[in-house]
């Protein structure tokens, strides 16, 4: 089926307050140039997700050129450890206002997430997108913007397996956290990944703790990160990286950070020197301020 230049509301109530669910293994539809304008909630919870996906079996299922409003989560994408979604596109939407989570990407294999716009409303400890268990994906020219006045993360990737013949492909993304407040944030959170292509990101931290990381990686492993800009203007970390034998690959990359410590690799290193010395990589690599402008 195709849903088409539609506009779907959810006026709320006390429990529920979702604008679609999609469930009893429900493949092969489209979602397209619609208008799909959730609750505004100070919730954390899914019920009052705009679009809510669960079970193994909804599977390539797209969403294109659509603007996705409010909720605690734009985006609850929810497969089984067993079953993985497999096939979903979420490309070119607009994701705004929402509370708590943005996309929520669980459970997914082959997932294609490019081009999207995400930027949360009102919130204290805020994300940004969230992948769980999503195999051989692909994320793309993406653009997230996260503001909240706690704990900020702009991408998180938790356990996203490739392999050598399809590894997750992650480029071209800018990821921005512009709020305030002094917790730890993380501009991009690697978590137990492996085969992972990390290609022409943007990732730029304005604020936060002296503890956050513009990327934070830990356990994992097969990791490439080529030709990145890390820019960390709170005083942080641009680059934490709690398990270097994860990084198969790191070169042509900018770490900078306004702070004396620009990394931790076995141990804190202040420059780019010393960074190049304990890890025998990034050789092509600079630390210089990026001049982010906002458009």
């Amino acid at each position: 089926y195709t849903f088409k230049n539609l506009t779907l509301s959810s006026v709320g109530g006390v429990t529920y307050g979702r604008v679609m669910e999609i469930t009893n293994g429900a493949k092969y539809n489209e979602f397209l140039n619609c208008v799909l304008e959730g609750t505004v909630s100070t919730s954390t919870s899914a019920n009052y997700a705009v679009v809510y996906m669960y079970g193994g079996n909804n599977e390539f299922n797209t969403f294109r050129n659509n603007v996705i409003l409010n909720g605690t989560y734009p985006l609850y994408f929810y497969g089984a450890s067993a079953n993985l979604q497999e096939g979903n596109i979420v490309e070119n939407n607009i994701m705004t206002n929402y509370y708590y989570y943005g996309p929520y990407l669980y459970y997914q294999k082959n997932l294609q997430f490019n081009s999207n716009y995400v930027e949360n409303g009102s919130g204290t400890s805020v994300y940004g997108v969230r992948f769980y268990y999503s195999d051989n994906m692909t994320v793309t020219k993406n653009t997230i913007n996260i503001h909240g006045t706690s704990t900020h993360y702009g991408m998180y990737v938790y356990y996203c397996d490739g392999s050598v013949a399809n590894p997750n492909q992650v480029a071209n993304n800018m990821i921005s956290l512009t709020g305030t407040g002094t917790s730890t944030w993380y501009g991009v959170y690697m978590y137990g990944s492996t085969h992972t292509n990390f290609y022409h990101n943007s990732v730029h931290l304005l604020a936060g703790s002296t503890t956050s990381r513009a990327l934070y990686q830990s356990s994992g492993g097969n990791l490439k990160i080529v030709n990145n800009i890390f820019s960390n203007a709170g005083g942080g970390y641009a680059l934490y990286a709690s398990t270097p034998a994860a990084f198969v690959t790191s070169d042509y990359n900018n770490f900078y950070t306004s702070g004396s410590s620009l990394a931790y690799w076995s141990g804190v290193k202040s420059n780019l020197a010393a960074l190049q010395s304990a890890s025998s990589k990034d050789a092509n690599s600079v630390s210089i301020s990026s001049p982010f402008v906002s458009s």
